[in-house]
């Protein structure tokens, strides 16, 4: 009995160890890292970040200047999202999707991440990006519905809006540059 005793409470001592050593790593892990020097434009690009409401969307689609609008929905954790975003921004760079609106819609919770993501990747000065925060995906889903659209909650996701807002055609997210660009022309 003395044993298993000693046992347990080495046990015990060894995983309360374990902890006090994470706990301090976890604490001084910032020292440790070199700092970021893009941290003054993540900081700038987080502040500059537009919210908005899931139920806001449909209006935001409602084009004002009798274009289309690509809606695109990525978040910055999505490893597919970070295929598809320098193809889709390296179209628009060279005008191959000037004739539609651009509407980004990201499903990051974190304003900083999704600032360190696009500023990292060099997307920050090219892209107007609204951040749906804090919203379910069935809400979102809900509010893209009232204007016909598709979406589900899986990212990347890509859909056409004609010049009133109304959903047109689901984009492929695995479609190759032509394709997008083919689907974008209504």
């Amino acid at each position: 009995m003395g044993k298993q005793k000693k046992d347990i409470w080495f046990i015990i001592n060894a995983f309360a160890v374990a902890l006090i050593v994470l706990a301090v790593m976890h604490t001084i892990k910032p020292y440790l890292e070199p700092p970021d020097p893009l941290k003054p434009q993540i900081m700038d690009y987080a502040a500059s970040l537009k919210m908005i409401d899931a139920e806001a969307v449909p209006a935001v689609l409602a084009s004002k200047n009798g274009k289309p609008t690509m809606v695109v929905v990525y978040a910055s954790w999505c490893g597919y999202c970070r295929v598809k975003m320098p193809e889709i921004v390296a179209m628009m760079r060279e005008g191959k999707l000037a004739h539609v609106n651009m509407l980004f819609l990201s499903r990051d919770k974190s304003l900083m991440e999704l600032s360190k993501y696009l500023v990292h990747a060099g997307f920050y000065k090219d892209i107007d990006t609204y951040i749906v925060q804090n919203t379910e995906v069935s809400t979102l889903a809900g509010a893209l519905a009232q204007r016909g659209s598709a979406f589900q909650g899986t990212v990347p996701f890509m859909e056409m809006y004609d010049a009133n807002g109304n959903a047109v055609r689901v984009v492929p997210h695995n479609s190759q540059a032509a394709d997008i660009i083919s689907a974008s022309k209504i």
